[in-house]
This record gives C-alpha cells, sequence and structure tokens, in this order.
C-alpha cells in the first residue's frame, strides 16, 4: 500500500480512538485499547463512516416510497445482523497472539 494511504488509515483510525500517535523519535501509533475490546465493527466505522446496506434504514428515512414499501424492514434486519456480526469480532480474534501479524487459513479465513 501507498505509504500515503497507510498515513490516512492511521490518521483516521487515532481520530476515532483506536489508536493514539506518539511523535518524536520512538514515535509512532499504538492502540489506544487493548485488542479485545476493539471490534471490526468499530475499525469499519472509523473508516467507512456510517454503516447501512441503504439509506433507507437510517434515521434520516430518505426514501419517498417509506409509507408503502416492503423492503425496508427486512433490510433493515439484514444491516443490524451485519452490525451485530461485526461487533462480535475483536482485533485479537483475527490474530494468532503475534503482534502484527494475521494468519489466513487454507479456506481464506483469519485464524
Amino acid at each position: 500500500m501507498p505509504t500515503e494511504l497507510v498515513a490516512k488509515i492511521l490518521q483516521r483510525l487515532a481520530k476515532n480512538g483506536l489508536l493514539v500517535s506518539q511523535h518524536g523519535t520512538n514515535g509512532g501509533y499504538a492502540l489506544a485499547k487493548d485488542p479485545s475490546e476493539i471490534t471490526a465493527f468499530e475499525v469499519l466505522r472509523a473508516l467507512e463512516g456510517p454503516l447501512f446496506i441503504t439509506s433507507c434504514v437510517t434515521s434520516r428515512r430518505e426514501c419517498n416510497q417509506i409509507t408503502r414499501c416492503t423492503v425496508r424492514e427486512p433490510l433493515r434486519k439484514v444491516n443490524d445482523a451485519i452490525v451485530k456480526a461485526l461487533s462480535e469480532v475483536t482485533v485479537s480474534s483475527l490474530t494468532d497472539g503475534t503482534p502484527g501479524l494475521v494468519q489466513i487459513g487454507s479456506e481464506g479465513n483469519p485464524q
């Protein structure tokens, strides 16, 4: 990845309280809390913003068909299930315990 992209990602994670930055000769970034307390949902929300699969499941309800819509509620349930699933995955559950490494299994899934 380009250095500029990595820098932006780190800055955004720090801005959202997931990382702390340390300036100076030995500076860098560190996790702001234990990896078992940081969820995949928090990371995605910090990088991408609010998570919703369609705008009608937001609180703004931007669709003018809301009173006649038959898919809004099913889509809200799907959205809620995705948020719940991502909230149950922690950074520590994605690693093998070696700092800085994520092991990918033969199925393409983190171990």
